[in-house]
């Protein structure tokens, strides 16, 4: 029989997992929060856009278990989702938590059976430009930790666009990949700038070498593989992206959404209290984007 999968969230990620595993025939049903007039994600790489039928429901009671939930909720509304999966999530179901951030299965104690949850890593840009209206920038990579649950997910997504990586060490893997969003995701919401900001204000690049570093003392101390290497990468990463690129937290401000600081750069910035490691740059960083945060939700 032919797995069922469930996507949580009709965000920017969530309509582009939809499109991908329908297109590859994968039995999918989306669960929205708000009304949607239908899908569409503009692939930028080939000019195409993916227009799938799916199935969208609105009500938690109007589902039944499925064996692969894609949780695709911004971090701070993973809660939000608890009536969903207790309609979704029988016994032998794989819930894959597909969100920024380090501590991916805390968010889902309580709701979830630990020996469910499968945390994983997407490097994918995707920007949200209306209900259900997706423009994918670049990206189709995810990472889980290696195991039985992310094996089972590859039988599923396997014959999609979606690439799964799977790998030994998920502490490093999370921690690199917070790296990626601990520098360009507040200084372009900040700035409410794209990629182009590093070129254009060189001292930018000073400040997110300031911010990855401190990132790395934090990382260390908490057990990942991180050096000066890990810092190299997100700048070799930048480097390649076209200058109007953006992240995940300017698309939320630029849209007048709550932002997933507290899951970035509040991170950072809780571990290194506990571990007593100073990281000054990103307590200022946290404090600007707490008021940012704080003048949306007014305004």
């Amino acid at each position: 029989m032919d797995s069922r999968v469930a996507v949580i969230g009709a965000g920017s990620l969530g309509c582009t997992l939809v499109a991908w595993l329908v297109e590859a025939g994968v039995d999918v049903v989306l669960c929205a929060r708000s009304k949607i007039p239908g899908i569409a994600v503009e692939l930028r790489a080939d000019g195409r856009t993916l227009t799938p039928e799916v199935p969208v429901v609105y009500d938690p009671s109007e589902v039944q278990p499925v064996d692969i939930v894609l949780v695709t909720t911004k971090a701070q509304y993973t809660a939000d989702a608890a009536g969903w999966l207790r309609s979704l999530v029988g016994p032998g179901a794989v819930v894959v938590l597909v969100q920024n951030g380090i501590d991916h299965a805390r968010r889902l104690e309580g709701l979830v059976p630990p020996d469910q949850v499968l945390p994983s890593l997407a490097y994918i840009s995707s920007e949200r430009t209306g209900p259900g209206r997706v423009v994918h920038q670049f990206g189709n990579r995810l990472v889980t930790p290696a195991g039985a649950l992310g094996d089972r997910l590859r039988d599923v997504v396997g014959g999609s666009a979606l690439s799964l990586e799977t790998v030994p060490d998920f502490l490093t893997a999370s921690w690199q990949k917070l790296l990626g969003n601990l520098a360009n995701n507040p200084i372009t919401a900040l700035t409410t700038g794209r990629m182009a900001v590093y070129a254009a204000a060189p001292d930018v690049r000073d400040l997110a070498r300031s911010i990855l570093e401190e990132g790395v003392t934090v990382g260390r101390a908490e057990g990942a593989d991180l050096g000066p290497a890990s810092v190299q990468a997100v700048f070799d990463m930048v480097d390649r992206l076209a200058p109007d690129n953006g992240t995940s937290m300017l698309y939320d401000r630029l849209a007048g959404r709550p932002l997933e600081h507290e899951h970035l750069t509040g991170a950072v910035v809780a571990a290194a209290d506990r571990r007593g490691i100073p990281v000054p740059v990103n307590r200022t960083v946290l404090a600007l984007l707490r008021g940012l945060d704080a003048t949306l939700a007014i305004s």
